[in-house]
């Protein structure tokens, strides 16, 4: 399994148990994983934030800011 399909079948195993989660809880974990998915086409914060709230309005989850995406990214830049 490569890289994407793992990040890939790690949000079909959160929209599994969605339910037990609060859903501001559950928005940020599916952020957190939608930005390192993201984080590997693109090391712009401005597309992936795009992208990543792309998916989130799709789900009929609120959006996550710019920082957000920021201090995600800075963390795994270092």
């Amino acid at each position: 399994m490569n890289h994407q399909e793992t990040k890939l079948f790690h949000i079909e195993l959160l929209e599994n148990i969605s339910h037990s989660f609060r859903s501001s809880n559950y928005r940020l974990i599916l952020a957190e994983i939608l930005v390192s998915f993201f984080y590997k086409h693109t090391t712009s914060p401005s597309e992936i934030k795009k992208h990543v709230n792309e998916v989130l309005k799709y789900k009929d989850i609120d959006e996550v800011s710019l920082g957000f995406v920021r201090g995600i990214v800075n963390s795994k830049v270092q």
